[in-house]
């Protein structure tokens, strides 16, 4: 999900206040497991996984457009349903 280099950048960076190999090694190991249970638990998306729902709300919201146009061209008011056809008959609402 998260670029591991990211997350070993991050612990390289913290681990040059550690002078101890080990002990760089050791937290350089937590600190792996933190960032990932952290990012785990945001819930985030990949680029791509991003861009592939952008791609279906656009389409979705073109098809949106197509059928309001549909609609208007049909004479029917928007925000009408069921209701009305009720209404012009005369029965009681």
């Amino acid at each position: 999900m998260i670029n591991d280099n990211l997350i070993r950048s991050l612990g390289d960076q913290l681990g040059r206040f550690i002078g101890d190999s080990a002990a760089r090694e050791d937290m350089q190991k937590s600190l792996n497991t933190i960032v990932q249970g952290v990012f785990a638990r945001l819930d985030l998306v990949t680029r791509e996984q991003f861009d592939a729902q952008l791609e279906t709300l656009e389409r979705t919201r073109e098809q949106l457009a197509k059928l309001e146009d549909e609609l208007a061209a049909a004479g029917t008011p928007r925000g009408t349903g069921a209701r009305q056809g009720v209404a012009e008959r005369g029965d009681p609402p």
